[in-house]
């Protein structure tokens, strides 16, 4: 994500969702000013920690696509959103605010679990260890789940996921009237075959990711 954002020094970056604030400090690190929204008070309170003595040169903020609405018209040259369009209910809708608060040059930069493997499946096949079937990919909707994650009253936090398709990002992006410029199916690094050996081969047989760079200009 961090080759896909380029240089950064000295750009305004709104960071969409920042988690425990990874992408936040190393663009903070990078150059950037950075601003970064999270609906979790338990990561925004994690991201705060990692980020140490930067924390206070970091703009957080509780929310998420409920404060883009609030923020300033072409305030950011870049929005960020990563790994967490897959809990967006309305992608278009995020995809228009992000538009909004772009500066003229700005842009997108986005990754998702890769389409393709959010509609698979793992299977033991002969001769394969265990294989990665894509089943139901045009079969897209959602999913309910638990995770670690709990609210104020220690409950755990349920989260729907969404799963889309490709042709679905890109024209989500399109009717946002943004370009796309790169879309980037990255292999696992070398380390991880060492690290994660069975990810690091399935990775090399099905992507795991889809990363999208989306441009603010006249697509004419």
């Amino acid at each position: 994500m961090l080759k896909l954002i380029g240089p950064v020094r000295d750009k305004r970056v709104l960071d969409v969702a920042c988690g425990a604030g990874r992408y936040a400090i190393s663009l903070h690190d990078r150059g950037a000013k950075v601003t970064a929204l999270e609906p979790s008070p338990t990561l925004l309170t994690a991201a705060k920690h990692n980020a140490g003595p930067r924390a206070p040169q970091i703009d957080w903020r509780l929310g998420a696509d409920d404060l883009m609405q609030e923020l300033p018209t072409g305030e950011f040259d870049i929005v960020l959103f990563a790994m967490m369009l897959e809990y967006v209910d309305d992608i278009l809708e995020a995809f228009e605010q992000a538009h909004r608060l772009l500066s003229r040059d700005g842009f997108v930069a986005a990754s998702v679990v890769h389409p393709v493997r959010m509609g698979s499946r793992r299977e033991d096949l002969p001769g394969m260890q265990q294989a990665v079937v894509v089943d139901q990919y045009l079969s897209t909707g959602t999913a309910t789940f638990s995770s670690w994650l709990t609210d104020a009253e220690d409950e755990p936090v349920t989260f729907t996921s969404h799963h889309r398709t490709v042709e679905q990002y890109v024209e989500a992006f399109r009717q946002a009237e943004f370009v796309i410029e790169q879309i980037l199916e990255p292999a696992p690094i070398g380390r991880a075959r060492t690290v994660a050996p069975r990810i690091w081969e399935e990775g090399h047989r099905c992507p795991q990711f889809m990363l999208l760079k989306a441009a603010k200009r006249d697509a004419s």
